[in-house]
């Protein structure tokens, strides 16, 4: 027997399900696990196909159906009794996760600037695991001043690594990272940073004990004076040779950082990479090139129209590894000079926060409807704005101030 859904038109149908992934992102949102997400979302769709089967008017013409989808999903869960049988996982999860990413990715360069003696003393009690007590012998240190020292270096990389995050990456660090977390990314940073041996150093050992032979030095029988002198020599050459090593320590982070950060700021990647777009479809219709984009990534966007300037094309750029955007590629119609168009999301932000990153004073800047953030960077001027979820960047030669009043927004 057939439902009242299965008389729905097929492109009715498929319309609504273009929202798919956003509805449930919103039932995860407002459901506590994945199972209660699942079957709210397919509660909802099946409410919508009820309603535009038996009224196609169902949905008010004011109401877009993404909206609209998301108004039934609330009311759905509004009546529908709540399921606390299952734990909360999957935004703890997502926000464990990212809280620890953010720690991997910060932690490097929080303990490459910490005051050497509280890297020794990290490294030997958090890493090695020695006590403090036992730190505080190879070091020369008093058993309560190491114990007292390793407080502080703890206290200083917890707060050295808080000053690095934004108000949001402290929150989830507030509410995620608990135990022994600074254990772990400090094992972590030594795993991936400290331990890779110059290629010289084994084989050099071997040569070095291959010269020295038990017969080739007189035996003596040491002092206790002797033995005593030889004790305090051992220890101050260990503290120098940590010391020394600690400093060799710091010198590769910061190489190693410096070799595998490349260039994360969207604002100077769009800059730097505005005179190398070659245009993929050459077209002078704004709908074209938006349905072009759509096809090739899946990325609906309306573009912005700009008065005394002509769309001379659309391609897609590889803007940082991974990460492909939108470009356009417009003529100013009075100075003749090129501006480039660069289309990002918040979501695309969100995905690879290790390869773009804008920088919150321009968020905070952008937020407002209309409103417009202004760079420049000498040989490039830029400008960034955003129509609800996109990100506009725009690369110009001159004179961003006043491409600025020639924007016009999407009604």
């Amino acid at each position: 027997m057939a439902t009242p859904s299965d008389t729905i038109f097929p492109e009715a149908r498929d319309t609504l399900l273009q929202h798919l992934n956003s509805v449930y992102a919103l039932a995860q949102a407002v459901t506590p696990h994945a199972e209660a997400a699942t079957t709210l979302t397919t509660q909802t769709f099946q409410q919508a196909f009820d309603l535009l089967a038996t009224e196609p008017t169902a949905r008010p013409a004011t109401v877009s159906d993404k909206q609209w989808l998301f108004q039934l999903l609330m009311e759905v869960r509004r009546t529908t009794p709540p399921d606390d049988s299952t734990p909360p996982i999957p935004l703890y999860a997502l926000r464990h996760q990212l809280a620890e990413e953010f720690v991997e990715r910060t932690f490097p360069r929080v303990f490459a600037t910490l005051p050497g003696g509280l890297r020794v003393l990290l490294l030997l009690c958090e890493v090695e695991g020695l006590s403090c007590t036992e730190a505080g012998q190879v070091l020369g240190m008093e058993p309560e001043e190491a114990c007292e020292r390793l407080k502080q270096a703890k206290t200083a990389a917890e707060a050295s690594l808080r000053s690095e995050a934004t108000m949001r990456e402290r929150h989830l660090l507030n509410s995620s990272l608990h135990g022994d977390w600074l254990t772990h990314a400090l094992r972590h940073t030594v795993t991936h940073d400290l331990t890779t041996l110059a290629p010289t150093l084994f084989p050099s050992l071997l040569d070095a004990a291959a010269q020295t032979s038990p017969e080739s030095e007189p035996q003596e029988v040491a002092s206790p004076s002797s033995r005593h002198e030889r004790r305090s020599r051992v220890v101050q050459y260990s503290f120098v040779v940590l010391l020394l090593l600690s400093a060799g320590f710091l010198a590769y982070i910061a190489a190693s950082l410096l070799q595998r950060n490349p260039e994360t700021n969207l604002i100077v990647l769009s800059a730097q990479e505005a005179d190398r777009i070659n245009p993929m479809l050459s077209t002078t219709n704004p709908g074209q090139a938006e349905e072009f984009i759509r096809e090739q990534l899946q990325w609906r966007l309306t573009l912005p129209s700009i008065e005394q300037a002509t769309l001379l094309g659309v391609g897609i750029l590889d803007i940082t590894e991974g990460v492909s955007v939108p470009v356009f590629l417009y003529q100013d119609n009075q100075t003749q000079e090129p501006i480039t168009l660069y289309t990002y999301t918040y979501a695309l932000l969100q995905r690879h926060p290790d390869r773009l990153q804008l920088a919150p004073d321009i968020r905070r800047q952008i937020e407002t409807d209309h409103h417009f953030d202004l760079h420049d960077l000498g040989e490039a001027k830029v400008l960034v704005w955003r129509n609800q979820d996109d990100i506009f960047v725009a690369v110009i030669p001159t004179d961003a101030a006043s491409l600025r009043e020639r924007i016009i927004f999407p009604s």
